[in-house]
């Protein structure tokens, strides 16, 4: 028996004896008052089961109680622990436990002050084809951990599905959100991946940006943030791509 169960167990006892007295008391003192009132004393037979009534039924009764409640609030907590897990799994993707696509959406859908900085890993299907799949989801964790260090605690991190990841930042300036995309580029070649013992393989990403002065809603952003990320797929990887400074406008 656990501490916990030991710990439960004494207190439903002492519940059980604060019962069993108190009834004790109740039922003397009622008998006492009622016996008094017919009969003009209180008699042996009667002190007898005003002492054995209560102290055989309340005792028993109140343990099974206690400790049927007790074991519906320890069911209750189990429920609640799962409803927790349960939530996190549909919230969080399984691999990197980051957030995953659809709480990612739900988070940014209804933002656009902000800066949408899509990531996708270079030449990820090589490490797959490679060096198993096992190697590839080693080196998307390891990216992920890169990339969570690079990041604000303010910023929201996903990985959308695959190689492709995502993050917003809200409320960042031009340039600190080229601040923030350079910090994950760097971050990720830092990272020392090795597939195989004795064999490092350098990873990295390529970067494309939107900002809300430029989107008229969250659709848009992600669409421009696409297109700028395959741009940087096609001029040499490794590199994030950000809009001309001069060029971000209000949308009406």
């Amino acid at each position: 028996m656990s501490n916990a169960e030991k710990k439960a167990n004494w207190k439903i006892f002492l519940v059980a004896l604060a019962v069993t007295l108190l009834s004790l008391f109740l039922s003397l003192l009622v008998t006492y008052i009622v016996t008094h009132i017919l009969h003009g004393y209180m008699n042996h037979t009667s002190v007898v089961i005003a002492t054995i009534v209560p102290t055989v039924v309340a005792g028993p009764v109140t343990w099974f109680v206690e400790s049927y409640r007790q074991k519906a609030n320890d069911a209750l907590a189990r429920l609640q622990v799962l409803k927790d897990e349960l939530e996190h799994q549909a919230n969080h993707d399984t691999l990197t436990g980051i957030l995953n696509r659809r709480s990612f959406i739900a988070g940014v859908a209804d933002k656009t002050d902000g800066v949408l900085i899509s990531i996708d890993v270079d030449h990820f299907k090589r490490i797959n084809d490679t060096y198993g799949h096992a190697a590839g989801d080693m080196a998307l964790v390891q990216i992920t951990q890169a990339i969570s260090n690079a990041v604000r605690e303010s910023d929201l991190f996903a990985r959308l599905g695959g190689e492709e990841f995502a993050v917003f930042a809200n409320d960042a300036s031009y340039e600190n959100a080229k601040d923030l995309a350079e910090r994950i580029r760097l971050s990720v070649n830092a990272v020392d991946f090795s597939p195989e013992e004795g064999v490092h393989h350098e990873l990295s990403v390529s970067i494309g940006s939107a900002f809300g002065s430029e989107s008229k809603d969250f659709d848009a952003m992600v669409a421009l943030a696409d297109q700028r990320l395959y741009y940087a797929k096609e001029n040499g990887r490794n590199r994030a791509i950000f809009p001309d400074v001069g060029d971000l406008k209000q949308v009406a």
